[in-house]
């Protein structure tokens, strides 16, 4: 829904000068917006605080995105009991964390050692699924 409601923005924005007009069409889209998402987060009900989520991605070369960066080890940081898990790229530059809580703040970040990787560190607040959390790596 947010998406559909930004491209309605953006094609709308894109015929219409008016500064008045844009942020008052940005404050109804912004309050339609909330709305959806009160009325989904109504519609869902109490969270299951057993569920869990993953996230996974890859380590690969900046210069050739096709090119993995195998035994990298990628940490992930759990910001509410400051734990810290470790994992090691596959051969294929895969790596992926499993169970994690929902509803928490967590950090990933590979391991400089031979290679500098942007982005450095990924700081993420979810409930879903994550599985393109991406590393690009260069030689030092």
């Amino acid at each position: 829904m947010t998406v559909h409601i930004m491209i309605l923005y953006n094609e709308y924005m894109a015929g219409h000068e008016n500064e008045h007009a844009q942020g008052l069409l940005k404050l109804a889209l912004m309050a339609t917006l909330l709305l959806s998402l009160v009325v989904s987060c109504g519609e869902r009900g109490e969270e299951d605080p057993s569920a869990t989520v993953f996230f996974s991605g890859r380590a690969v070369l900046s210069s050739d995105i096709n090119t993995p960066i195998a035994d990298v080890t990628v940490n992930l940081t759990d910001m509410v009991s400051n734990s810290v898990t470790g994992t090691i790229t596959a051969a294929d530059g895969t790596y992926k964390f499993t169970g994690l809580s929902q509803n928490r703040w967590y950090t990933i970040g590979p391991v400089p050692t031979n290679y500098t990787f942007v982005p450095e560190l990924i700081q993420i607040y979810t409930n879903v699924n994550l599985s393109d959390a991406d590393f690009k790596g260069t030689p030092k």
